[in-house]
């Protein structure tokens, strides 16, 4: 029981010791540590943001590029149907030529 109660009372003790054997040593350690660590957490803030920027960016151009494929993808389609209805047209002609040919053969023959 005597362990437990004496052990908060040696923190202080401990630490003492330490600051003796170590002295100034293990406060520039700390602040090294601690400059380190603040460093590390804003580079990690500042990647993140940009991994954020990048991410935006992106999407923006993907956005963008599907609004421009799709624009050409109905520009081709009507075009498309265009030549489509031209070539029909084209057609219908040559039914209309063939059937007129015929009614001039008929009366040509008879």
């Amino acid at each position: 029981m005597s362990e437990t109660n004496t052990t908060p009372n040696t923190q202080p003790q401990i630490d003492a010791i330490r600051n003796i054997i170590f002295g100034q040593n293990m406060q520039d350690y700390d602040q090294r540590f601690k400059e380190a660590n603040d460093n590390l957490n804003r580079n990690r803030q500042e990647i993140e943001d940009l991994i954020e920027q990048t991410k935006n960016y992106l999407l923006e151009e993907m956005r963008q590029m599907e609004h421009r494929l799709s624009t050409q993808l109905q520009q081709l389609n009507d075009k498309l149907v265009q030549e489509s209805d031209r070539l029909e047209d084209k057609k219908l002609n040559r039914k209309e030529l063939g059937s007129l040919l015929v009614d001039i053969g008929n009366k040509i023959s008879a």
